[in-house]
């Protein structure tokens, strides 16, 4: 019986802080990404601490992301790239079939390259406007984009 009060207390106290999110002292962050005043889906978040990448996120439909980060100020990188649309299979042993001249020569597609749509200040550590600060003033907190 002792060894049963003995033991319960310390797993009492470990389920509480566990269960109120204090274990780890991250805070979960939505952020709201416009461009051009509209939300702004598929945008890649990366949160910087100094010159370490830290969290990150992807906005979804309505231009938010999710990121759960350690208190503190960061720089944030904004990147949208298209989404291509598949290959046809017969395009695709057209375009990746050996060049004249011999065996293995094959050039991979770069018809379908992913242009970066958002102006280089936002994709750039060292350029980007954008920052955060966790915990917030407000939630979600607004980023706003301009397009190349």
């Amino acid at each position: 019986m002792t060894f049963v009060k003995w033991i319960s207390a310390p797993l009492l106290v470990a389920g509480c802080l566990v269960a109120s999110g204090c274990g780890d002292g991250k805070t979960t962050v939505k952020v709201k990404v416009l461009k051009d005043g509209a939300p702004a889906p598929g945008v890649s978040l990366v949160l910087y601490a100094g010159a370490a990448a830290s969290e990150g996120g992807v906005t979804g439909p309505d231009g938010i992301a999710t990121i759960t980060a350690l208190p503190g100020d960061y720089k944030v990188t904004a990147s949208k790239k298209p989404v291509g649309e598949p290959m046809d299979p017969k395009a695709m042993f057209t375009k990746m079939a050996p060049k004249k001249g011999g065996m293995n020569k094959a050039v991979a597609d770069t018809s379908q390259a992913k242009a970066e749509e958002l102006a280089d200040e936002f994709t750039k550590q060292d350029k980007t406007p954008l920052s955060l600060k966790i915990p917030p003033a407000q939630n979600p907190v607004e980023l706003t984009v301009k397009g190349k």
